[in-house]
């Protein structure tokens, strides 16, 4: 399947029976056939191809030294010979400089002028003849025609319509279109981290010689910085620098491992991706910039930071992706003492995914469908943390039948009836923002426009209040886990006058410092609340955290989990923060009402046998007064068991009876389940949280964010 060359003299070939048309040399001529060739150098002009004759078709072409390197590279002859089911020779063909050809009676004259054309605009004295045979050869011949015109404008400078490409394998379709215009080429850009580039250039042949069919270069990167490389890849079919992008970005990737290249959150590599396209600064802006909350400052990276754009961010977390764009302050290169290919407002963006190759053509189709909808006036609403109503916005409303009118069933469907917009989860972003459409806004004028801004305001506004209504309503339905809102009754800064009588004022002007000190100090004691901590005549601020430690050592003694512990200090906090002075009693003490929580949490657990109230009094006489011996069938020992049993009848009434507590069995089964934390490591760090001295905390921890 490769191209050979001829190694015979042209006064042989013919002799031999070789499939070469033969033409002998003219005698006299000086003319002679050569092995090899001395490379041309590219910069040196090298003549155009001659058309073909008309009425004539012949099955060989002229071409220089550069055109047919350039062919042999991008593989032409190879593709050319595969898909015509033809046979290509190369023959090179060598004559002294200066050389005059002049043709016999039997000679050809129109490959005599052609090879002498060839000869005289040739740079280094070669001229390579390329002979076709097999079953297409005029097809081959046309296209090859083709491909040498491109590469040799190429060459020289000249820009012409790309080169057409071969079709795809097994397709019997002509090599040229219908309209015999070529078909575009196809190009890709690979950018490459820093860190990598050295390994890049030594496997640089290896790495080319494996993307068969595809051109493999180098390209100024235009980075002032240079912490990245650019690679530039041309293939003539899509499916050529398809595998070739893919074979690439495999090595590229095992090459930033070895090397230790930096990653990014979502784990891609920093400064790796492929090009996806290039939009307009407008776009670029439209897109990434207006939605962005912090503009960024000074940067030392090479690529823009998108982090403060809501949608960049949303794209890389739903696709599992990085989008790389190269920041404004690193365009630019220095050539010949000057900075050149800088930023300017008409310079298009090229965006590049840090993703497999295959994903990179369906994120660009997505990147196209936004710029499309924001061009046409449609708004996207960043939900952030509230994404997690979605769920409760989309679900169906029940249906109020008696009312007229009332023919919707979703919150969607309520919105489009009463602002026209219409509203759906984002299929870019996925959970993160909802598409408001409230009509295209460039039909109608500036009137059209007002129109559906209108329309969208109206379902934002809309939208953000069932949002409110539906975060009010999960924080109260969390707090109401116990059956009341209790994180309510611990406002410590709420200050309430309880007989509505407004504060003092100091009469006179000559009143004096200390008068008006003391009206003071009376008017904040009279608008403070007297909670039941006050009026059990708590003198230390630290008797309830004691009380809490005392009723984790009762516990431990009784043998009982800690769970327990726990559940009686959430019923002593919920008792003693009440702020209602109707429920306030002063016949009891700290302990009885310590005791009476701890008995009501000892016979609501269900996992051991709970304790007979004589049981916790013997435990709670231990821990009150070590080294003590109670006398449970004494006449001190029966008061005390009443009051307790008092006390417990004052804190369920008190309480509405709202004493019970789901426990922390679920948090264990959530870790365990999520794999997260071993489940013995689970425990032992449930056992610590619900040790005593965390327990003592004090409300705050316990009842507004346990």
């Amino acid at each position: 399947g490769k191209s050979t060359i001829a190694r015979k003299s042209l006064g042989t070939v013919g002799n031999e029976g070789s499939l070469l048309i033969h033409n002998p040399a003219p005698p006299g001529s000086g003319m002679s056939s050569a092995v090899t060739s001395p490379r041309s150098d590219f910069s040196r002009s090298s003549s155009p191809l001659m058309p073909l004759m008309p009425g004539k078709v012949r099955n060989y072409m002229f071409v220089q030294t550069p055109v047919k390197d350039a062919m042999v590279t991008r593989h032409t002859l190879f593709k050319c010979a595969q898909y015509c089911r033809v046979h290509i020779d190369t023959v090179n063909i060598t004559v002294p400089k200066g050389g005059e050809l002049s043709g016999d009676e039997e000679g050809d004259e129109d490959e005599l002028m052609l090879l002498q054309k060839a000869y005289d605009e040739s740079s280094d004295g070669v001229v390579w003849k390329l002979v076709v045979t097999g079953l297409e050869v005029k097809k081959a011949i046309d296209w090859l025609e083709k491909i040498g015109t491109t590469i040799y404008n190429g060459l020289n400078g000249i820009e012409t319509a790309p080169s057409s490409a071969l079709p795809s394998r097994g397709s019997s379709s002509a090599l040229l279109d219908s309209a015999g215009t070529p078909s575009p080429m196809y190009t890709s850009e690979v950018i490459i981290p820093r860190i990598i580039v050295d390994e890049v250039k030594k496997k640089y042949f290896t790495l080319k010689g494996y993307c068969y069919n595809t051109d493999v270069t180098f390209s100024h990167s235009d980075s002032k910085s240079k912490q990245f490389a650019k690679m530039t890849l041309t293939a003539e079919v899509q499916g050529d620098l398809d595998r070739a992008l893919e074979y690439l970005n495999k090595e590229l990737t095992q090459m930033c491992l070895a090397g230790g290249a930096p990653m990014t959150k979502i784990g891609v590599y920093k400064d790796l991706g492929f090009l996806g396209g290039a939009m307009s600064w407008e776009s670029f802006r439209l897109l990434f910039l207006s939605d962005r909350k912090n503009p960024s400052k000074a940067r030392t990276e090479c690529s823009e930071d998108l982090h403060g754009s809501t949608f960049a961010k949303s794209f890389e977390e739903a696709n599992r992706c990085s989008i790389w764009v190269q920041a404004e302050e690193d365009m630019g290169r220095v050539k010949h003492n000057r900075i050149i290919n800088e930023a300017n407002p008409n310079k298009p963006r090229k965006i590049y995914f840090g993703v497999a190759p295959s994903r990179v053509r369906s994120l660009w189709g997505y990147l196209q469908t936004r710029i499309a909808d924001l061009n046409r006036g449609v708004e996207f609403l960043h939900l952030g943390p509230d994404r997690i109503y979605q769920h409760a916005l989309m679900e169906p409303i029940r249906r109020n039948a008696g009312r007229p009118g009332a023919n919707w069933n979703y919150f969607f469907d309520f919105v489009y009836k009463v602002s026209g917009a219409s509203v759906r989860i984002d299929s870019v972003t996925g959970s993160s923002h909802l598409r408001i459409d409230g009509g295209d806004a460039s039909v109608g004028g500036d009137p059209g426009s007002w129109a559906a801004n209108e329309r969208i305001d109206v379902a934002m506004d809309l939208i953000q209040l069932q949002i409110e209504l539906l975060r009010d309503h999960h924080i109260r339905k969390q707090r109401w886990g116990f059956g009341r809102d209790w994180a309510l009754l611990l406002e410590s800064d709420q200050i309430r006058n309880k007989n509505n009588n407004p504060t003092s004022q100091l009469n006179g002007e000559g009143s004096s410092a200390a008068a008006g000190k003391d009206s003071l100090t009376k008017s904040a004691a009279a608008s403070k609340p007297v909670t039941t901590a006050d009026s059990l005549r708590l003198s230390d601020p630290r008797a309830v955290g004691t009380a809490c430690l005392e009723i984790s050592e009762i516990v431990t003694g009784a043998g009982l989990s800690e769970k327990v512990a726990a559940h009686a200090c959430i019923i002593f906090y919920r008792y003693i923060n009440l702020l209602n002075e109707n429920t306030l009693s002063t016949s009891f003490k700290l302990r009885d009402i310590q005791l009476a929580s701890l008995f009501i949490a000892n016979k609501s657990q269900k996992v051991v046998k709970w304790k007979r109230l004589e049981a916790v009094l013997e435990h709670a006489y231990r821990v009150f007064y070590p080294g003590s011996y109670f006398k449970a069938e004494s006449e001190e020992a029966k008061n005390w068991e009443r009051r307790v049993i008092k006390a417990e009848k004052k804190v369920l009434t008190a309480l509405n009876y709202d004493v019970f507590w789901p426990g922390v069995d679920w948090v264990i089964n959530a870790v365990a389940g999520t794999k997260a934390m071993a489940e013995p490591l689970a425990e032992n760090a449930m056992a610590l949280a619900l040790s005593g001295h965390v327990l003592a905390a004090g409300p705050l921890l316990w009842l507004k964010y346990g």
